[in-house]
C-alpha cells in the first residue's frame, strides 16, 4: 500500500487533487480516501447538527466559515493538546483494517502529520492555488512548513473548467514521479 498525503490551505485543491489522481489511475488499481479531519468531524457531527444545525461534513463555503473555529478549537487546542498523535492514531487505525494499492490522505495539516507519512515510505503533494489565503492562523504558521517538506508542490492558477487539462496534467506528472 502506497500513502500519499495532501497538503496545503483550506479551500487550495487538495480533495480536488485526489478526484483527478483517482480519476486518472483508472480502474484497475485500489484507490482510497482518508482524512485526519473527518475522524475530527465525526466527533463534532451529533453536537454541531443538533446545536448549531450546520454538519461539519457540510460542503458550504458558508457554513464551513462558521464551524471552522470551533472544530480547530476542539481539534487542535483540546484534542491534540492531550495527544498531538490523536487524528493519527485514528486513521492508523482505518489503514490496518483497508486494502488498497493507494491511500491518500488528503488533508495534513500539521508536521507530524507530514513526518508519519514519510515514516510509512509514503509521498507527499502540497497544494496551492493562487491567491487563496490561509483562513486561520494554524495554517498560516503550518502552511510554509508544509510546503518545504512536501515531496511534490501543485500551484493551481483557479478552478474552472478551462483549466481542467492544465490541472490534469499536474496531477499526472506528480503520479508519473510516485
Amino acid at each position: 500500500m502506497k500513502i500519499i498525503g495532501i497538503s496545503g490551505l483550506a479551500r487550495s485543491g487538495k480533495d480536488s487533487f485526489y478526484s483527478l489522481a483517482k480519476e486518472q489511475m483508472g480502474e484497475g488499481r485500489n484507490v482510497r480516501r482518508l482524512a485526519f479531519a473527518d475522524e475530527l468531524k465525526e466527533e463534532c457531527n451529533e453536537f454541531l447538527t443538533k446545536n448549531i444545525g450546520i454538519s461539519p461534513f457540510t460542503e458550504a463555503s458558508e457554513e464551513k466559515k462558521i464551524i471552522r473555529p470551533f472544530l480547530v478549537t476542539y481539534g487542535t487546542h483540546l484534542r491534540r493538546k492531550l495527544n498531538k498523535r490523536c487524528w493519527i492514531d485514528k486513521v492508523e487505525k482505518k489503514l490496518k483494517n483497508i486494502s488498497a494499492d493507494y491511500v491518500f490522505i488528503t488533508d495534513v495539516r500539521y508536521k507530524n502529520e507530514i513526518d508519519w507519512i514519510h515514516e510509512l515510505k509514503g509521498e507527499s503533494v502540497h497544494v496551492e492555488r493562487k491567491g487563496n489565503k490561509p483562513p486561520n492562523k494554524e495554517e498560516e504558521e503550518n502552511d510554509p512548513f508544509l510546503k518545504k517538506a512536501s515531496t511534490h508542490k501543485v500551484l493551481w492558477e483557479s478552478f474552472s473548467e478551462e483549466n481542467m487539462d492544465i490541472m490534469s496534467s499536474h496531477v499526472k506528472r506528480i503520479l508519473e514521479k510516485i
